[in-house]
């Protein structure tokens, strides 16, 4: 082979690993939370929905994690079962529903169940 043909298939390789690396080291990271209780879950009359905090506990490291949460149902929050959160996804839902002076604070939706 010619050397011109060599040098770019190794940089086809360079950038084919790059992308890889990049997207394992940077890419949406979930994990796995048990929700191990529960305070509140009342409706809120006034404001339609219902809220409270859900406590979590990563299964695989044992770091516990909370989220205020709003929902227009509370009947997905289940005591003891598994939730696949991804914690940046999370922030940036708060984030969103800052400045909204019925739902600052708050995580709004409900979260996925642990495939």
């Amino acid at each position: 082979m010619k050397k011109g043909v060599v040098i770019a298939i190794i940089c086809i390789l360079i950038i084919i690993a790059f992308f890889v690396i990049y997207s394992l080291k940077f890419g949406e990271k979930f994990s796995n939370y048990k929700l191990i209780n529960i305070e509140g879950g009342d409706f809120v009359e006034s404001a339609g929905y219902y809220e409270g905090t859900l406590y979590f506990q990563n299964l695989k490291t044992g770091e516990e994690y909370s989220i205020f949460t709003c929902s227009e149902s509370w009947n997905w929050v289940v005591k003891e079962d598994c939730y696949s959160i991804n914690k940046a996804d999370v922030e940036k839902n708060i984030e969103e529903h800052k400045f909204s002076s019925a739902l600052s604070g708050c995580y709004v939706g409900t979260l996925n169940k642990c495939e």
